[in-house]
């Protein structure tokens, strides 16, 4: 699990440094956009798979407390701790 809060330090499960993942955030008009960049190797493969899963979700948490979430693919709270309820990404070439 990566996890990203707009103007901190990214990490990885647990807190740990997301060493070799790059990421930049822009504000726009209308929201912003996250562009991450995560090397195989971080995820400890040496070579692309044709299948991975992923999934994304989103916090509104303007507060003291998550007012809504938005996900890519899976609606369960946690999935963060249930890999099988994530989507499955193909590889293209």
């Amino acid at each position: 699990m990566i996890r990203l809060n707009l103007g901190q330090k990214m990490t990885v499960h647990r807190g740990e440094p997301a060493d070799g993942i790059e990421w930049a955030e822009m504000d726009g008009p209308d929201g912003y956009r996250i562009e991450v960049g995560i090397p195989w190797t971080s995820m400890g493969l040496e070579s692309p798979r044709p299948f991975f899963g992923l999934d994304i979700h989103v916090n509104d948490n303007d507060l003291d407390r998550r007012e809504s979430k938005l996900s890519w693919y899976s609606r369960r709270d946690n999935a963060y701790q249930t890999p099988s309820a994530f989507g499955t990404v193909a590889i293209a070439e």
